[in-house]
């Protein structure tokens, strides 16, 4: 599987395990920017973040290959989101509702942490992964037009 992306006005394929795909997309005159200290200090954060972020990617889309065959039948992705429907919610409702469950575990989860309490089932990050993965899908969905119960 790849993944394909822009970060410069150069497309790069990145592959699961790529180490570096940073290509600096910053092109800037001090005229019109001022301080390039600032841009060099951004370039220099995206270097860092770019691979940890390009790793949790690759899991996100691994673990939701995984999952969507427990939510919907081969070749009928976001099935489950899509049967919301016969409840007169559409699609997008449906995601945003599930993205707004894993927001409000995710925050109870983390005020218990600071509290010194662990999670009785599903980790914080896991709870994290999944609104991150709704919010995505609810995207898809609205994009594909599926942002009224007749869709």
């Amino acid at each position: 599987m790849s993944l394909y992306i822009t970060v410069s006005d150069t497309p790069t394929t990145v592959q699961p395990g790529d180490k570096y795909v940073f290509r600096s997309p910053i092109s800037v005159t001090e005229e019109a920017y001022g301080d390039l200290r600032y841009y060099e200090e951004l370039e220099e954060t995206i270097r860092r973040c770019i691979p940890k972020l390009q790793e949790l990617f690759f899991e996100q889309i691994k673990l939701h290959v995984q999952k969507d065959g427990d939510y919907a039948q081969p070749g009928v992705p976001f099935q489950n989101l899509k049967e919301a429907t016969e409840l007169g919610l559409t699609p997008v409702d449906a995601a945003l509702v599930r993205a707004g469950d894993k927001w409000r575990r995710t925050t109870n989860l983390h005020k218990r942490e600071k509290l010194g309490g662990l999670p009785r089932n599903e980790s914080k990050e896991d709870s994290l992964r999944d609104l991150a993965a709704y919010a995505l899908i609810a995207v898809v969905l609205e994009r594909q037009g599926y942002n009224n119960v007749n869709s």
